[in-house]
């Protein structure tokens, strides 16, 4: 009874240690191709994430005192790569919005475009980082305005940055 105990308690312990940390926060491994001004981003890991959000706001203004906070859930599409997000001058189009910094572009398996978007700079994070092989990138892509739904039949998404 002992080595049976003994069994299930170390098996337990290895599978619970070989799990990553995405893995034990609930993330969820992607298989998406990454392109940038039609070049492919090298890609080495691909997860999507659920990531509690907090804001608080208050003043102590005289006759304007004021507080308040809520939360919410936004899903993040993060992915390493050995290679950047590539930028490109804006169109005549994109001239009047000067917020709006990246542009994405979702496309099924047979190549339509499923769902063009742009997205502010805060919306897209940018950790950089050096291994014996060079840089890598690290990017933590907010998906509040993407229907999760539609990351069912894409299989391609397209990241410029726009100058």
């Amino acid at each position: 009874m002992k080595t049976l105990l003994i069994t299930l308690f170390s098996a337990l312990c290895f599978y619970s240690s070989s799990q990553t940390i995405t893995d034990q926060m609930g993330g969820v491994d992607c298989n998406f191709t990454f392109t940038s001004n039609s070049y492919n981003l090298d890609v080495i890991k691909q997860t999507l994430l659920e990531r509690p959000k907090a804001v608080s706001k208050s003043s102590a203004l005289e006759n304007e005192s004021y507080g308040y906070a809520y939360a919410y859930t936004e899903w993040h599409l993060e992915f390493v790569s050995n290679t950047s997000i590539k930028s490109r001058e804006r169109n005549m189009e994109e001239g009047r919005n000067r917020r709006q910094k990246y542009h994405l572009e979702f496309y099924n398996k047979t190549g339509d475009l499923l769902m063009e978007t742009y997205i502010s700079k805060d919306k897209l994070k940018l950790w950089q980082g050096k291994t014996g092989n060079g840089i890598i990138y690290t990017y933590s892509l907010d998906l509040i305005n993407v229907p999760l739904i539609l990351l069912d039949n894409v299989t391609n998404i397209n990241i410029e940055y726009i100058k």
